[in-house]
């Protein structure tokens, strides 16, 4: 599957696996739309990913 210029919804995007993940579909060019609970470990990793293609959301996909 081709991920340039894809928009990726990821959620659990700063643990282990999500991060993993997140750095696989950015590498292929996706624009993701990271969510997690954590909003300092999400901010760091959208700066990490680069902002111009990475937006965070902080959630809790478990409420509503």
């Amino acid at each position: 599957m081709k991920f340039k210029d894809r928009r990726v919804i990821l959620t659990g995007a700063t643990g282990g696996i999500g991060s993993q993940i997140a750095r696989k579909l950015s590498a292929a060019g996706a624009k993701l739309s990271l969510v997690d609970r954590n909003e300092q470990a999400l901010k760091t990793a959208v700066n990490d990913l680069g902002s111009d293609h990475t937006l965070g959301i902080t959630a809790d996909i478990t409420t509503d």
